[in-house]
């Protein structure tokens, strides 16, 4: 779990819901677990609302289309753009990145276009900002449109958030 929190004069403080969620979570919580805790700066990565989205419409796609959910995802992600290619990283062209990732073979996705072990090092999306994870999902809500997808109630939910 993620929770932000800001420091003010009198310490940390958290928004209110996140104290629920955080209370809700801590009660699942064993006696005696011992538990990880990373605190880092925060930054304006993915919301948890846009994660949800992302994942519910790429389930949808992928289901409509018979396809396993990580194939489409990392479909979507090269199409995006949201890798780098091993040779830039050898050739010491590009340093490796600081975001997390995964190494992949653009052939396993695109077999007419690539040729066999064209390596890129695809960006995990835990490390999306906010206008990428956007982006991804605009691209996932027209590739379930382009497929015939039902997304009636998702475009519903979307209006009644942005008014």
């Amino acid at each position: 779990m993620i929770f932000k929190a800001i420091r003010g004069p009198h310490g940390l403080r958290f928004e209110d819901s996140e104290h629920a969620q955080m209370h809700s979570w801590l009660t699942s919580v064993k006696e005696g677990s011992a538990l990880s805790v990373d605190i880092k700066y925060w930054d304006e990565n993915r919301s948890r609302q846009q994660q949800n989205l992302l994942h519910e419409l790429i389930g949808r796609y992928s289901r409509a289309n018979f396809e396993p959910l990580e194939v489409c995802k990392m479909r979507f992600k090269i199409d995006l753009g949201y890798y780098i290619p091993a040779s830039a990283i050898l050739s010491g062209e590009i340093d490796l990145p600081k975001w997390r990732g995964k190494w992949a073979d653009l052939h396993a996705v695109y077999p007419d276009l690539h040729e066999p072990r064209t390596i890129v090092f695809v960006r995990s999306e835990a490390d999306y900002t906010k206008p990428m994870e956007r982006e991804f999902i605009e691209y996932a809500l027209d590739s379930c449109q382009g497929s015939g997808v039902y997304v009636e109630d998702i475009l519903n939910d979307l209006r009644s958030i942005t008014g």
